[in-house]
């Protein structure tokens, strides 16, 4: 069981990269720079691979008994972890909508 609550520790670490690359990249385009999306993209995939194959660990491992202290600490993990992506989450609609705004702006000077 320890394994699986490594695992989780290391997961929840991944995601608070994730979450902070997104605040560098929300910050950057609020100020007009979109010089660092596509390395944006590619760290955030390097991430998400990771994070694919710690789930991948995570379900194949069987655990005989858990105790009640191990649930208590797994269920702390896992709500840390929906707080985290809860923020990834808003950062993502944040990032589209400035792109998105870029893009309108865009067309816009195009057509005129």
């Amino acid at each position: 069981m320890e394994l699986v609550i490594d695992l989780l520790q290391q997961k929840n670490n991944y995601l608070l990269q994730f979450e902070k690359i997104g605040f560098f990249e929300c910050q950057r385009i609020r100020a007009g720079d979109y010089s660092h999306i596509e390395q944006f993209y590619y760290s955030r995939q390097i991430i998400l691979d990771a994070i694919e194959n710690i789930d991948i660990q995570i379900k194949n491992y069987t655990p005989q008994h858990v105790s009640k202290e191990y649930k208590k600490t797994i269920k702390a993990l896992l709500q840390k972890k929906r707080a985290i992506t809860k923020s990834i989450l808003q950062q993502d609609i944040m990032i589209h909508s400035y792109l998105n705004d870029l893009q309108y702006d865009i067309v816009e000077d195009q057509t005129a």
